[in-house]
């Protein structure tokens, strides 16, 4: 008893040896960088407690530091190109389960025009894709795929929406006319001020005009005439 105690005096308040240590520790300390991060990542999949801890930190230093990580990222975005094809990459496959290049094969076979009203835009088209069947339609631009959206995607609203601007266009004259222009209008048409510009005719074809084409001078042209 009293050697016991005489041991566990001697190590009170001391490091422990390397052989005093638990294996453990020493086995993470031997571990590669590559070799820890797919330990954390195999503990985040299985311990949920860990999950739980982890979740709430990255949110803790997010909202901590939040102006700060937006601004960066919005930095990067801009300057960085292989950032923005990441960041698109990740939304296809977490939004729609596909990848880039099933991506830009569809962009292929509509031609790098949008499926309804077969435009080019400058930005990259949506992924226009159907909520109760879960399947991709095709690609489209943002007004398109908003109509779409507005409409609840029901073809039979669509088609009675054609049928009231068709039936609008042919009783144009009939119908009441506008006091004043919508302001979201004014940027699209000329106001009631402009007016377009007529077409011009062709000039008349005189002799002069005859000559001049030709390549000769009125004088000569006169005397050869006469």
């Amino acid at each position: 008893m009293a050697g016991h105690r005489k041991r566990a005096r001697k190590h009170c308040g001391r490091k422990r040896s390397r052989a005093q240590k638990p294996a453990e520790k020493r086995k993470a300390r031997a571990l590669t960088p590559a070799e820890r991060l797919e330990r954390r990542r195999k503990r985040y999949a299985e311990d949920p407690q860990y999950r739980k801890k982890i979740i709430a930190s990255v949110r803790a230093y997010y909202a901590a530091n939040k102006t700060e990580i937006q601004a960066r990222r919005s930095q990067r975005y801009a300057k960085d190109a292989s950032y923005r094809d990441k960041l698109f990459a990740s939304r296809l496959k977490r939004d729609y389960g596909i990848t880039p290049e099933e991506y830009a094969a569809m962009f292929k076979r509509q031609k790098g025009r949008c499926a309804i009203c077969r435009k080019k835009f400058r930005y990259r088209l949506g992924v226009d894709h159907c909520p109760g069947r879960h399947i991709i339609r095709g690609l489209l631009c943002l007004p398109c795929n908003l109509g779409l959206g507005n409409f609840r995607d029901r073809p039979a609203l669509l088609r009675r929406a054609a049928k009231y601007l068709e039936w609008a266009v042919r009783n144009a004259k009939k119908l009441p006319r506008l006091r004043a222009i919508p302001y979201h209008d004014r940027a699209r048409r000329p106001g009631p001020a402009a007016k377009r510009p007529k077409a011009v005719s062709p000039p008349a074809r005189t002799r002069r005009s005859a000559c001049r084409r030709a390549g000769t001078s009125s004088r000569r042209c006169a005397e050869t005439s006469a």
